[in-house]
C-alpha cells in the first residue's frame, strides 16, 4: 500500500511538473496566472518591511529566487499528493470510462489550484474586481487539463506494468507450490511405509513366532 502511495506521488510530481511548464509557457507568451510566482510575491507582500529590506540587503537577488522556488517544490508537492487521492478514485470510476477519468483527474486539481490562486490574489491585493479574477482563473485550465492528461497517462502505464508483473510471477508462484504439494506426498508415504517394513524385519527375524 505505501510502495503503491510512493508511486502516485511520483507520478503526481511528473505530471505537475508538466502542468507547471505549461503554465509558465502561458504566462510568458499571454501573461497568465503562474502560482508559485503569486506565491512568492504574496509571502514578500505579506512579510514587514524591515524583514523583506534585509533580505534583499543581506541575499541580495537570492532570497526572492529561493522563495520562488519554494513555492514551485510546494506546489510539485501539492500535485503529487493530488494525484495519490485521485488514483483512489481512477480506480473506482475505471468502469465509466476514460472521458470521465480525464474529466475528474482535471477538474479536481483546478478547483483546488483555483480556490488556492484566488485566495492568494486576494490577500495579495493585487487583482480587486471578480471579474478580473475569473479572467485570471482561466489561465489555470489549460495547465491543469495537461496535469489531468498527463496523470492518467501515467495511472494507465503503471496498472499496466503492474498488471504484466503479476502475470509474470503468477507461473513462478505456481510451481513452487506444487513443488511443496509433492514434497509434502513424498514425506507422507515414507511414513506410511515405515510400518510394514518394520513388519517385514520383525517377521524375518529369528524372534519371529511364525518363524519358531
Amino acid at each position: 500500500m505505501k510502495s503503491k502511495n510512493v508511486r502516485n506521488f511520483i507520478l503526481g510530481l511528473i505530471a505537475g511538473g508538466v502542468a507547471l511548464l505549461v503554465a509558465a509557457v502561458f504566462r510568458v507568451v499571454a501573461g497568465g496566472l503562474f502560482v508559485p510566482e503569486l506565491a512568492s510575491q504574496t509571502l514578500f507582500s505579506l512579510i514587514p518591511g524591515q524583514v523583506e529590506s534585509f533580505s534583499v540587503e543581506t541575499f541580495g537577488s537570492l532570497a526572492k529566487y529561493s522563495a520562488f522556488t519554494m513555492a514551485i517544490i510546494v506546489n510539485l508537492v501539492l500535485y503529487g499528493g493530488l494525484a495519490v487521492l485521485l488514483h483512489k478514485i481512477y480506480t473506482r470510476l475505471a468502469s465509466k470510462g476514460p472521458a470521465v477519468n480525464l474529466l475528474q483527474l482535471s477538474f479536481i486539481p483546478y478547483v483546488v489550484m483555483a480556490a488556492i490562486s484566488a485566495f492568494l490574489l486576494q490577500l495579495n491585493e493585487l487583482l480587486t474586481g471578480s471579474s478580473e479574477i475569473q479572467y485570471a482563473l482561466l489561465f489555470l485550465l489549460l495547465p491543469n487539463v495537461a496535469y489531468g492528461c498527463m496523470l492518467s497517462y501515467l495511472f494507465q502505464r503503471g496498472d499496466n506494468i503492474a498488471k504484466r508483473r503479476r502475470r509474470i510471477d503468477s507461473p513462478h508462484t505456481v510451481a513452487s507450490s506444487a513443488d511443496t504439494d509433492g514434497k509434502e506426498e513424498k514425506a507422507k508415504g515414507k511414513k506410511s511405509d515405515m510400518p510394514a517394513t518394520t513388519a517385514a524385519r520383525c517377521c524375518s527375524s529369528a524372534s519371529c513366532p511364525e518363524n519358531k
